[in-house]
């Protein structure tokens, strides 16, 4: 059996421990109550940026809208509507779906090659006019019959030349 003054360092030594463990805890709680009231007002001012930013980005999306020629406006949206009606009633982020689609479909557009596009071969930077694919086109490269800048008429593989960006009226050309 322990004696008194044994319980009564047992006793001494748990209140200690307790009373250490007890300081120890308020420091976490202290650090984790920090840590979270930091990263709400860091969340809080990333929210701001965000919704400014998105308010930014709807106002530049109406302005697009009203700001679009009527041919513009009638290929993107359905004819017959104002910019108030598409305002109004649609989401901004359907409207920036339909403005960026259209001119994406304009750009593949003008990367195409059509029949009157001057290109330039890439091994000798000879020139040549586009009249018309290459009827015995495989299916891995497309071929197209060229008028070149020397009279002649080749087949080219689409991979070996590039648009210069010029193009040709070959009917009116070709009348001439």
């Amino acid at each position: 059996m322990k004696t008194s003054e044994q319980i009564l360092v047992e006793i001494g030594s748990a209140m200690e421990l307790n009373k250490n463990a007890r300081a120890k805890c308020n420091t976490a709680l202290s650090d984790a109550i920090s840590l979270i009231q930091h990263n709400e007002k860091e969340m809080k001012e990333r929210l701001d940026k965000e919704y400014k930013r998105g308010m930014n980005d709807a106002w530049e999306i109406a302005r697009e809208v009203i700001n679009m020629e009527d041919e513009e406006f009638d290929n993107i949206f359905e004819k017959n509507l104002s910019a108030r009606y598409v305002i109004t009633n649609s989401n901004p982020l359907r409207v920036k779906e339909k403005i960026s689609a259209y001119h994406k479909a304009q750009e593949d557009e003008l990367n195409k090659i059509h029949v009157g596009d001057v290109v330039q071969h890439i091994a000798d930077a000879t020139k040549a006019t586009i009249l018309d694919n290459d009827p015995n086109t495989n299916l891995v490269m497309k071929k197209w019959m060229v008028f070149t800048e020397n009279g002649c008429v080749e087949s080219w593989y689409e991979d070996d030349f590039s648009k210069t960006g010029e193009s040709v009226d070959v009917c009116s050309a070709l009348i001439k």
